[in-house]
């Protein structure tokens, strides 16, 4: 098995949420995007891919700045955050860092459901795009 060590850049959250919500996130991936797209004759379903995958990458830091701002603009981090103060007998929760992968892509992210101890379904994040293997660069 291959591994893949990149130490500029890192994918921080909470151990229950990521701040995929983070304004800020949202902003360097509009830039990228933006950027990217002006000179593109890119179809809409390839143009819904091209964003998904900006969005991805602005979830990387390259510095404990980058991250701290974007735990701050998350309303999913501040409502993990409001809840463990209020609950920390109920609340165990931790900061997690790791090298950013640029090979871990949502295409190749799930969400799976667990009942009883059983997982009963697992499911892409992006349902409505059609991702053509290999041939797009």
């Amino acid at each position: 098995m291959s591994t893949f060590q990149d130490t500029t850049s890192f994918f921080v959250k909470l151990s229950t949420r990521s701040p995929k919500d983070s304004r800020s996130l949202f902003q360097r991936a509009g830039e990228s995007y933006l950027d990217k797209i002006k000179d593109n004759n890119l179809d809409e379903n390839n143009r819904w891919i091209l964003l998904t995958e900006e969005v991805a990458k602005a979830g990387s830091s390259r510095n404990a700045i980058e991250a701290i701002e974007m735990f701050l603009d998350s309303e999913r981090v501040a409502e993990d955050l409001k809840y463990a103060c209020e609950n920390p007998s109920n609340w165990n929760l931790s900061v997690v860092i790791r090298s950013w992968d640029p090979r871990v892509t949502l295409q190749s992210e799930f969400r799976s459901f667990v009942c009883r101890y059983a997982l009963t379904h697992l499911l892409t994040y992006l349902l409505t795009y059609l991702f053509r293997y290999g041939t797009r660069k």
